[in-house]
Parts: structure tokens; sequence; C-alpha cells
């Protein structure tokens, strides 16, 4: 029945979140890169939540939500791919974690510093995609890279 499952779910999900932090206190490297992993998690929530509401539909409208959560996922996708490919040649796993460090802190300074201007000029969305590219950039090296780098410990 519906509520024998339930309940074992619950419990499956107890002992499960037992596990992860026994783990957690027991393995170093998952320690180290725990803030990683809570920094991956935060910036999508700002990136996704604050980033498309305050700039995107405040400055530009509601059709431009969909727009710039587009232009990200899309983006996000094809950086994966590429830095796939770089990480096994060529920059590896720091050259990668380096690049996707400058993409997101320069895309952070525009958030905090380029004033939009209320009635959006040609350069306001020129610099909304550019932002949105670079933290996309940056993402796609932490949704991949630390699950790799774990896997080599």
């Amino acid at each position: 029945s519906y509520e024998s499952q339930s309940k074992n779910n619950d419990e499956l999900s107890v002992v499960s979140l037992c596990e992860t932090f026994s783990l957690l206190l027991r393995s170093r490297e998952l320690l180290l890169m725990l803030p990683l992993i809570l920094f991956n998690g935060m910036s999508l929530a700002f990136i996704v939540g604050d980033v498309t509401r305050d700039i995107s539909k405040a400055y530009f409208g509601d059709a431009w939500v969909l727009i710039i959560t587009s232009v990200f996922y899309g983006s996000n996708a094809l950086f994966s791919y590429v830095f796939g490919k770089l990480s096994g040649k060529g920059l590896g796993r720091r050259g990668c974690c380096a690049v996707a460090f400058v993409t997101q802190m320069i895309a952070f300074l525009l958030i905090i510093f380029y004033p939009y201007h209320v009635y959006s000029k040609k350069w306001d969305y020129v610099v909304v995609l550019t932002t949105i590219l670079l933290l996309a950039c940056g993402d796609a090296v932490w949704e991949s890279q630390p699950p790799a780098i774990l896997q080599s410990f």
C-alpha cells in the first residue's frame, strides 16, 4: 500500500542521510570538497533565482527570464562538453578550475558593479548575456569536475 511504501521510503532516506554524514566525517577528500559543492549549490540558486528576477525581469521584462535561463543552460551544456574534453588533455582539472574561478569572478563583479539603466540600452543586453555566459562557463566546471576529482581518490 501507499502508506507502507511511504514509511519505507522515509526510513531509507534517514539511513541514507546518516550514511552520507558518516562518509563525510570519515573521508578527508570529501570534507575538502564540501565547500566547493556547497558553493555550486548556492551559486546555482543565485543564478536561477536572483539574477533572473533582479536583473533580467527588472530591467528587460518577463520575456527575458526565459531567454536568460535558456541561454544559461544551453551554454552550460556546451561548456560541460568543452571542459570535459579539455580536462583530459590540454588544461587538466586544475586549469579548468582556474578558468571557472576567473570567469565566475568576472561575472560576479559585473553583477555587483555594472550600473544597469532603467531604460535598457544596447550595452545592457550585451553585459547581461556576457554575464550569463561567464556564469555558465564556470558552473559547467563546478558541475562536472568535483565528481571526477572525487572518483580519482
